[in-house]
């Protein structure tokens, strides 16, 4: 997986996630007018005929809590889209660390770190600075960890 790709998955994570609060908000707002109830245009009439200003009022009322509407479904379904694509993308790879690379190999041969030292003739301080990390090996103790495991210098991490 490349970076570019990750940095795509954190986007589409963001975004995923703004677009849940957005959700949140509008269900929340949603739910609101809802207990209010729409004001329907007939209970505006009074004895004396209907008060066009508060008529329009309620229109509005009404217009905003079908766009409120179709606002939290619109949400609703980019949410799952960003979801959907974020699971077609793989997590990255975490590189290994020495010790882990390492400890994989010598279980696999069934060797100590020791085992290794001595099959690459070198001290068993050396292998073991390395494996820890605490120092670079020279380009020819390099060559002989690697050679003991069986791989290419290129493949022993720095």
């Amino acid at each position: 997986m490349t970076a570019d790709s990750y940095e795509e998955k954190e986007k589409l994570l963001l975004r995923k996630h703004e677009l849940e609060r957005e959700n949140l908000k509008a269900r929340r707002e949603l739910e609101s007018a809802r207990r209010e109830g729409p004001i329907s245009a007939e209970k505006m009439v009074f004895a004396f005929g209907p008060d066009p200003f508060e008529v329009e009022a309620a229109q509005l009322k009404e217009r905003q809590t079908r766009e409120l509407l179709d606002l939290v479904k619109g949400k609703m379904a980019a949410t799952a889209e960003a979801e959907a694509k974020l699971l077609d993308v793989e997590p990255p790879k975490v590189p290994l660390t020495r010790r882990e690379f390492v400890q994989r190999i010598l279980d696999e041969k069934g060797w100590s770190i020791l085992d290794w030292a001595n099959e690459a003739n070198v001290s068993p301080a050396t292998a073991m600075d390395y494996v820890k990390g605490e120092r670079t090996p020279y380009r020819s103790t390099r060559l002989k960890l690697a050679q003991a495991l069986g791989i290419s210098v290129g493949e022993l991490p720095k």
